[in-house]
């Protein structure tokens, strides 16, 4: 009804890795809402270091206080959720340092995140990030450009209408 107030969305656009990684098939992740992908359209990458970057132009819209989950508005549209680890919460922000607030503008490539993936992993936390488009509905298509080992800044993701 009121589609006249949402932003229009770029007919092309990407998402970029957020990090060197391994891409993980979703039967790997060890949470259901994830691996089922009901939050929307998600990648999971094993991360081979610790600094997480923006995927996207755009905007923090926020930013979990134990820092384990980010939500970005991308300038072309897109709502990204960017997860990081699975029940990383139970850590109470051990192991995370945050970059980044709340409204701040982002650029592909920015530094946003430090995380100790050494520390998750001694204490069997998987530090896999996931990076879910929470408004993949209002797309035609979406794809998975790579498919193995990903650097950061790498297209990792096409989509159209």
């Amino acid at each position: 009804m009121f589609n006249f107030l949402k932003k229009p969305m770029d007919k092309k656009s990407f998402i970029y890795s957020p990090v060197r990684g391994k891409l993980k098939d979703l039967s790997e992740v060890d949470d259901e809402v994830f691996r089922s992908e009901k939050m929307g359209k998600t990648v999971a990458i094993e991360p081979l270091e610790n600094t997480i970057y923006a995927p996207v132009n755009g905007v923090v819209k926020g930013i979990f206080p134990t820092c384990q989950s980010i939500s970005i508005v991308s300038d072309s549209g897109q709502n990204i959720l960017l997860h990081i680890g699975v029940n990383t919460h139970l850590l109470n922000g051990t192991g995370f340092i945050s970059h980044i607030h709340k409204d701040d503008k982002i650029t592909v490539g920015k530094r946003m995140l430090e995380i100790d993936r050494e520390m998750m992993l001694s204490n069997d936390y998987d530090p896999t990030i996931l990076l879910i488009i929470t408004n993949s509905s209002d797309y035609q298509d979406i794809k998975v450009l790579k498919d193995n080992l990903v650097q950061v800044k790498d297209e990792l993701i096409l989509i159209e209408g």
